[in-house]
């Protein structure tokens, strides 16, 4: 094999090499998990926090750090709340517009509004 051809071929090999480290870089920049980003209360949201009670504070807590949904269940884990308590607490932040529940299947999902999170 003449030298001229060998140069050829292993520079052949080298780009192609590279070619994979350039699609396989891509494939993981575009591929990776969109990170959720902390989002900075405004001030409006923040006002309206300080007028929750305690146990309201804490599903609207769960809320925002869940992507503004979660399941009822799950909340109820997290707070530590009777479900009697959990109860009395979601239907008051309906009544103040903050979350919405949804009934329609077994397992009962609660979502903030977009009242609230457009604040």
């Amino acid at each position: 094999m003449d030298t001229n051809k060998f140069e050829t071929i292993v520079a052949y090999v080298i780009l192609a090499a590279l070619f994979l480290i350039l699609l396989a870089g891509l494939y993981f920049f575009v591929r990776k998990p969109k990170r959720v980003k902390k989002e900075k209360r405004s001030s409006q949201k923040n006002n309206v926090l300080k007028t929750l009670s305690n146990n309201e504070k804490k599903v609207v807590q769960i809320l925002l750090e869940n992507n503004n949904s979660a399941k009822r269940s799950m909340i109820e884990r997290e707070t530590r709340l009777a479900k009697s308590s959990l109860a009395s607490t979601l239907y008051q932040l309906e009544n103040k517009k903050i979350v919405e529940l949804d009934k329609t299947h077994t397992t009962h999902f609660v979502k903030l509004t977009e009242w609230f999170t457009d604040l």
